[in-house]
This record gives C-alpha cells, sequence and structure tokens, in this order.
C-alpha cells in the first residue's frame, strides 16, 4: 500500500492492536515487528498480516481490527 504510514512511524514501543467485531487483542514490540516484517512495511497492511482474520476480503463483513494507539 503506497502512501500510508509504515511501522516506522508508529509512534509507541508496543504496537497494539483491536478488534470489536471479534474481541481479540493483543500487544507486540516493534523492535520485534521490525525485524519480521521491516519497519518498511505499511500499517495497513502489517495489521492484516498479525490478525491473520477471514474478514480481510470481506466487503460486507469486513475485519475491523485497528491500532489502539492510533484510534482518535
Amino acid at each position: 500500500m503506497t502512501g500510508s504510514l509504515t511501522l516506522r512511524d508508529h509512534p509507541a514501543d508496543m504496537v497494539q492492536l483491536a478488534c470489536e467485531k471479534c474481541g481479540r487483542a493483543g500487544q507486540y514490540r516493534k523492535e520485534n515487528l521490525v525485524e519480521q516484517f521491516s519497519a518498511g512495511i505499511a500499517l495497513p497492511d502489517l495489521r492484516h498480516e498479525i490478525a491473520n482474520c477471514e474478514r480481510r476480503a470481506k466487503l460486507g463483513d469486513a475485519c475491523r481490527v485497528h491500532y489502539v494507539a492510533l484510534t482518535l
């Protein structure tokens, strides 16, 4: 995905994800994610890689995983 924030842009050392739809939540050390995926991975791509949700491509019932620290 182009034009998106990348993992290096994430403001916290811990990357927290949550999904109200399925109730899943988790947190990951940013440095470990950089080692696994690279600092240049786009945040929208990373959240779907981590969530590995079957709803990712469903238009009417899409995955709602989001970054907790980036939610306004």
